[in-house]
C-alpha cells in the first residue's frame, strides 16, 4: 500500500526489476480507479517463493517510490489471498467480467516454453500476459 497514484503498472515493474527482482513474480496487480484513470495507491504481487517474497520486503517495505515527488512510505502486508492459481482464480471468479480492457487487468507471468518452472527459478524466461482463463500456464 501507499504507492504513488501516478504510477503505472509498467513504472512499478520497471522499478521492481530495477531493485533485482526480474523474474520474480507470477502475478501482478495494480488496481485502477477509472474516474481518475491513476492507480488506487495498493497492488498485489505474488513472489514465486518465500526467500523471494522475504528479499522484496528487505527492499520495499518502508521505502519511498523516487520516479515522481512524494511523501508516501511502502508498507508491505501479506495478502489474505496467497499462490499464483488463488490469486488467479479470485480475480477470475469476481472480477474477471467488470474489466474488457487487457491494460487493466491483472499480469501474469508464464514460462515462455511449456515445461512449469521451478518455485525460484527467477532466470527462467517469462513473458507477460493480461490474466485470462485462455493465458492461464496448464500446470
Amino acid at each position: 500500500r501507499n504507492i504513488p497514484n501516478r504510477y503505472t503498472p509498467e513504472e512499478l515493474l520497471n522499478d521492481m526489476v530495477g531493485r533485482g527482482f526480474e523474474g520474480a513474480c507470477d502475478f501482478f496487480y495494480l488496481p485502477t480507479d477509472f474516474a481518475t484513470k491513476k492507480n488506487k495507491g495498493y497492488g498485489f504481487v505474488n513472489l514465486r517463493s518465500p526467500d523471494l517474497a522475504s528479499g522484496f520486503r528487505v527492499a520495499f517495505d518502508g521505502q519511498r517510490l523516487t520516479r515522481y515527488v512524494t511523501q508516501k512510505v511502502l508498507e508491505l502486508t501479506p495478502a489474505v489471498t496467497q499462490g499464483f492459481a488463488a490469486n488467479s482464480t479470485k480475480y477470475l471468479r469476481h472480477q474477471a467480467g467488470r474489466v474488457q480492457n487487457p491494460w487493466f487487468k491483472p499480469m501474469i507471468f508464464v514460462p515462455v516454453g511449456s515445461d512449469a518452472p521451478e518455485a525460484g527459478d527467477a532466470a527462467a524466461p517469462w513473458r507477460c500476459l493480461p490474466l485470462s482463463q485462455e493465458n492461464l500456464p496448464s500446470w
